[in-house]
């Protein structure tokens, strides 16, 4: 009959220095690509919870929704990031989004993938234009190709405007179709 050997405190410290060693190895691949790729922190103001407000324009006329709930967080150990939204239309929920923000290092640019429980699905290319990313997607109406485009800018560490906006003639003028107003609640 075999007889069990005690646990060694040697032993657990050996673990702990190895499981240790990993994190911090893991940690330092984690800085080493960031200083590689600083386009990755591009979006780290968004991270948080996030009441939003939009105002949609039409003409000269706003329409105000809200309040949505946006939660922001890192993924894929730091190198995307993922955003729950819970649109509203005052107290009635209209319906829930996962948006993806993936980064391409093979390109150097971001991806947007959104899709909602509408069964809706949207791509938008990122592009960095004077430093700030600007995505881009083509949608059709009444047959006509409109090119849309948003942006999110940072105002202070508690608020951030979402600028959406749309373009009928290729490129060449922009229409601003709706501002999201997100206040950190977190």
């Amino acid at each position: 009959m075999k007889t069990k050997r005690p646990f060694k405190a040697y032993k657990l410290f050996i673990l702990i220095g190895v499981f240790g060693f990993q994190s911090a190895a893991g940690q330092n691949t984690y800085l080493k690509i960031i200083a590689e790729n600083p386009e990755l922190t591009a979006f780290d103001f968004l991270i948080g919870k996030w009441i939003n407000y939009e105002k949609a324009i039409s003409n000269k006329d706003a329409t105000v929704y809200g309040p949505p709930v946006i939660t922001i967080a890192k993924a894929s150990d730091g190198f995307s990031i993922i955003e729950n939204w819970q649109i509203k239309n005052h107290d009635t929920l209209l319906f829930k989004a996962v948006l993806h923000r993936i980064y391409d290092g093979t390109s150097k640019t971001w991806i947007l993938s959104y899709s909602d429980s509408d069964l809706n699905y949207q791509e938008w290319n990122g592009k960095n234009e004077n430093n700030t990313w600007q995505f881009y997607r083509e949608r059709y109406k009444d047959g006509k190709k409109i090119i849309v485009k948003q942006k999110w800018v940072r105002l202070s560490p508690t608020r951030v405007n979402q600028i959406i906006e749309r373009s009928v003639d290729k490129g060449i003028t922009w229409n601003t179709g709706s501002v999201i107003e997100y206040t950190r609640s977190k």
